[in-house]
């Protein structure tokens, strides 16, 4: 009887775990037909711009584009419509030094300068390793300086342009103790594969990744030239209420290692089938690459060039990208054969989109419960005010993270909205969460501002530039506030 009791806890055992794999298990018929419903419905109130692929086993199941490249003009867009990548370029760089080190001229544990000789701040030189730039352990930081915001983005095209803006920085940390994102340590990574080879960064990634993976609509185009195809980002950001304005004046002109080029879904599909199959490098290669190397999250590991994050025992190894009128997904489904790639022309414009598919795919992830959070967050914040709002919060905290530009989007929305004090406590909020960001408190201005509050409105418009004295928004609004 013992024996038969034991068997039985294994048999129900064995049922709950079946359940559980099952309980998430969806045809490709209903992959499409549910995705399909969802982003039209979202399409129908301007929710989402942009295009989206699904592929299964590599090849396409799903393939839509949505809303317009050119607003202005309104030119759909179409699969085939080049957008924006933000960070996701750090893949292609990634890709690049590995097979680098395939090829024995690089070594993961060599140095910088062991690669660039004539690297102007010989104190990271010597300490910094390829390893722990791929992997954003170096120490390194950012080149959005208050120069850089400054500056004609038209004096930024070549790798080298952008060493100026942070190669005399000191290190942010010893190299290889923790974890930072770092856009300097991607472009010294562009930088290390010129000196290398002996090549320009942007032909020698054409010739080694783009070609040989079949992506003919990728590149770091230079958007002060004819570019067909190419859709413009709109933003929220810094826009008069109820309006969108264009990027054009906030992003680079030319992207580069670290990001800001341009690519299709497609494409994107085409670097993970090339990706997959070898094709690129070795799979002990491409294994070495896409496995973690520093904990970013709970469940998410950074990798080289890509993360690694876990959500219900699946792992899904991609990158994202991000700027004001531009969001970008690849998501690489291990173990499930699906691969989604996800471009947008809008602010955090494949955050939607995203969520729901991964849900289909593997049930609900820890993102769908952060969204979760932040609508129960949002919605007491709005209903019951600023103060109930940080109650729930304190309260509840281990449920999830609340995104900084989730919450701005949120308030920006309730101001078009003439829901001023809404607003005002939703953007409070973000204060309460990001004490250290200068937009949170510039948002929170110009809220105040509409609210009429010009002492409120001053003193957060002077926290603002007190923590970016690039921000030349909260200059020009104090100067307007002080007359």
């Amino acid at each position: 009887m013992r024996y038969l009791y034991n068997w039985s806890i294994v048999v129900v055992l064995m049922c709950v775990v079946l359940f559980a794999g099952a309980a998430h298990a969806i045809s490709e018929k209903e992959v499409v037909e549910k995705t399909t419903v969802f982003l039209e419905e979202l399409d129908s109130r301007d929710g989402f711009s942009g295009a989206v692929l699904i592929a299964k086993d590599g090849v396409p199941i799903f393939r839509k584009a949505y809303g317009y490249a050119n607003r202005s003009f309104d030119v759909p867009n179409q699969i085939d419509t080049k957008f924006n990548l933000g960070s996701m370029n750090k893949m292609f760089t990634a890709t690049v030094i590995m097979q680098l080190v395939e090829k024995g001229k690089i070594k993961l544990d060599g140095k910088i300068i062991d690669y660039v000789r004539d690297y102007p701040n010989k104190d990271v030189a010597s300490k910094v390793t390829i390893h722990q730039l791929l992997s954003h352990t170096g120490g390194l930081g950012n080149y959005w300086t208050p120069e850089y915001m400054r500056a004609s983005k038209d004096l930024y095209k070549e790798v080298e342009d952008y060493l100026p803006l942070f190669v005399n920085d000191p290190l942010l940390f010893e190299p290889g103790s923790q974890f930072s994102y770092s856009n300097a340590g991607f472009m010294v990574l562009g930088l290390i594969i010129e000196k290398v080879t002996g090549e320009n960064y942007f032909d020698y990634v054409r010739e080694n990744v783009y070609k040989p993976a079949g992506m003919i609509n990728t590149d770091a185009y230079e958007t002060d030239y004819v570019v067909p195809n190419l859709a413009i980002g709109y933003t929220r950001l810094q826009a008069r209420r109820g309006e969108l304005k264009n990027n054009l004046f906030l992003h680079v002109v030319k992207g580069g290692p670290a990001g800001g080029g341009y690519s299709t879904v497609e494409d994107l599909n085409n670097f993970a089938n090339a990706l997959m199959s070898n094709k690129l490098m070795s799979k002990k290669s491409r294994e070495m690459m896409t496995s973690g190397k520093a904990q970013t999250d709970r469940h998410i590991m950074y990798c080289y060039g890509f993360r690694d994050r876990v959500e219900n025992g699946h792992h899904i190894v991609g990158h994202t990208g991000g700027f004001p009128g531009i969001a970008g997904y690849l998501g690489m489904f291990k173990g499930l054969g699906y691969t989604v790639a996800v471009l947008s022309n809008y602010d955090n414009g494949t955050a939607e989109p995203v969520l729901f598919i991964e849900e289909l795919l593997v049930g609900e992830t820890q993102r769908t419960k952060n969204r979760k959070f932040t609508e129960m967050l949002l919605n007491e914040a709005i209903e019951s005010g600023y103060d109930a709002a940080v109650e729930m919060y304190e309260k509840n905290k281990e449920m999830g993270v609340i995104a900084e530009n989730t919450v701005n989007l949120r308030g920006y929305r309730l101001l078009e909205e003439g829901k001023v004090a809404e607003a005002i406590s939703v953007l409070r909020m973000n204060v309460y969460l990001y004490p250290e960001s200068a937009n949170v408190y510039d948002s929170l201005g110009e809220a105040y501002m509409i609210a009429g509050n010009t002492a409120l409105a001053i003193e957060n418009y002077e926290k603002s530039l007190a923590l970016d004295s690039s921000n030349e928004n909260a200059r020009e609004k104090l100067a307007e506030l002080r007359k």
